[in-house]
C-alpha cells in the first residue's frame, strides 16, 4: 500500500471496551475499516496479551446518573467504585503487557463531565475526571513504548448520556441544543471514533498524554 494512503493500523491486533451505545460500535468499525484486527471486549475479561491497540470507553450506557428517584451513594459506587475502576485496571494492566513488548497504544474515551462538570453528574464526572488523570499518569509511566491519550465526549447523537443531559430537567443541567455549539450540531459517533483511531495509530506517534474534546464545540463555545 502507496505510504500516503496507509492508516497506520494495519495488521494492529485492537480491542474495544464492549458498550450499549453507538461510540463502541462506531470505533471498532473505524479500527476495522483502517486494518486494523478489532474486537469488542467486556470488562470482565483479559485482554489480549498481544493487543497493540486499546480503546477504553466508560461504558455510559450503564452508568446511571442521578434523577428524581436515584441515590447519590447508589450512582458514585456504580460510577466510581465499579465502571471507573474496572476500566482502569484494564488499562494499567494492557499499558504494563504492552510496555513488556515494547509498543502500544491506548485510548481512554469518557464524558466531558470530568473537564467541565454538569450539574446532575458528580458521579460521572468524578468517574471521567479519575480516568483522565490516571491516563496522563499512565502515559508518563509507560512512555516510551507506550502511548496513552484521551478523548473527552460532550454531547453526541444516540449516546446514551447523551441523551439524558438532553432530556434532562433544566433545574438540573444547562439546557442543550445543537445552537449553543459552534458548529451549531452535536458531534457524532464516527467523530469519536475518527479521533480515538487516529490517536491509536502510528501516524499519531508523536502524540502521548494528550486530550481532544469531541462535542461540535459545545465546551469551547
Amino acid at each position: 500500500m502507496p505510504t500516503l494512503l496507509r492508516t497506520g493500523l494495519e495488521a494492529k491486533t485492537a480491542a474495544v471496551t464492549a458498550s450499549d451505545g453507538p461510540i463502541a460500535s462506531a470505533c471498532l468499525e473505524a479500527l476495522t475499516e483502517r486494518g486494523a484486527d478489532a474486537v469488542l471486549l467486556d470488562l470482565d475479561q483479559a485482554a489480549p496479551a498481544d493487543l497493540d491497540v486499546l480503546v477504553a470507553i466508560l461504558d455510559a450506557g450503564h452508568v446511571p446518573t442521578p434523577g428524581d428517584s436515584g441515590s447519590a451513594d447508589a450512582d458514585w459506587e456504580a460510577t466510581v467504585g465499579t465502571s471507573a475502576r474496572r476500566l482502569y485496571g484494564m488499562v494499567r494492566d494492557t499499558a504494563a503487557r504492552m510496555s513488556a513488548r515494547g509498543s502500544g497504544a491506548i485510548v481512554v474515551v469518557a464524558p466531558e463531565a470530568g473537564l467541565a462538570g454538569v450539574r446532575g453528574t458528580s458521579a460521572v464526572a468524578a468517574a471521567a475526571g479519575a480516568l483522565f488523570a490516571s491516563a496522563r499518569a499512565l502515559a508518563i509511566e509507560f512512555a516510551p513504548p507506550v502511548r496513552v491519550n484521551t478523548i473527552a465526549y460532550g454531547c453526541i447523537d444516540g449516546d446514551p448520556y447523551s441523551e439524558w443531559l438532553r432530556s434532562a430537567d433544566p433545574n438540573r443541567t444547562l439546557a442543550l441544543d445543537g445552537s449553543l455549539t459552534l458548529l451549531e450540531r452535536f458531534g457524532g459517533p464516527e467523530e469519536v471514533a475518527t479521533a480515538a483511531a487516529f490517536l491509536a495509530s502510528d501516524r499519531a506517534s508523536f502524540i502521548a498524554a494528550h486530550q481532544l474534546v469531541v462535542d461540535g464545540g459545545y465546551l469551547v463555545h
